[in-house]
């Protein structure tokens, strides 16, 4: 779990449609998701594995599974100046995107180059 989302470094956006759709960040050695609510409050961060980013990227799984693959109990939803936890299966249902697969998804929303930045980290 993350607290303090300030102290993550961006890597780049997997998902953009005129703002990050699903984020892609690492602390440490430790990679990090943040997934836009459909409930339009915010984004939630939650850990994540190389793993189970490649799973998705190569659509073995949905991203609310990579979600749910997360070790992360307790989640961080940011909104605006605000972040506050959530128990993660509270959530589970409202990460945008969350029940396509990678290749569903429009190609415009894709950060093509991101598998290489995921395995170069």
């Amino acid at each position: 779990m993350i607290t303090d989302i300030s102290k993550l470094k961006k890597i780049d956006d997997i998902l953009n449609s005129e703002g990050s759709i699903l984020g892609l960040y690492k602390k440490n050695n430790q990679l990090f998701l943040a997934s836009y609510l459909t409930d339009k409050t915010g984004m939630v961060y939650y850990s994540t594995s190389k793993e189970a980013l490649n799973q998705y990227l190569n659509n073995k799984i949905t991203l609310g599974q990579v979600y749910l693959k997360s070790e992360d109990f307790i989640v961080s939803r940011n909104f605006r100046s605000d972040t506050v936890t959530y128990l993660k299966q509270d959530l589970s249902d409202k990460i945008q995107c969350g029940d396509k697969y990678y290749n569903e998804l429009s190609d415009g929303l894709k950060n093509l180059n991101i598998q290489d930045q995921i395995n170069s980290n």
